[in-house]
């Protein structure tokens, strides 16, 4: 419930820490975790962004990416 597997498809070479918030309906955040994302142009993998065990990710609010 606190993993998010997120597929990147990479245009150009890409090597930067990406932050995704959870924020719930009424536009509150809740959750937060910052990952390390590097990839070649061409290629395309997948990351998980790991929360804290106590934020549920589910289909009711938003995800933002910075």
């Amino acid at each position: 419930d606190n993993v998010l597997s997120v597929y990147f498809i990479f245009d150009s070479d890409f090597d930067q820490k990406i932050t995704a918030k959870v924020f719930d309906e009424d536009g509150v955040e809740y959750g937060r975790t910052t990952l390390a994302i590097s990839g070649l142009a061409d290629e395309a993998k997948y990351f998980d962004f790991v929360f804290d065990k106590r934020t549920n990710i589910d289909g009711k609010g938003k995800l933002t990416f910075e």
